[in-house]
């Protein structure tokens, strides 16, 4: 099985205003470890469950 995943930040859950997407405001580095910790989980669900190339 092949995955094909695309990120962006306004899809990532628990963001609730534009503070997090933008990188002039304070929230914005807390978004992107939230995007990336999201990502990497469902990367190791999908190697889990018989994905074998990303």
């Amino acid at each position: 099985m092949k995955l094909y995943m695309s990120v962006d930040m306004e899809g990532i859950t628990g963001l609730p205003d534009y503070t997090f997407v933008n990188p002039q405001f304070h929230n914005y580095e807390r978004a992107r470890r939230i995007m990336t910790q999201e990502a990497n989980h469902v990367i190791e669900t999908a190697f889990n469950n018989g994905c074998d190339y990303f």
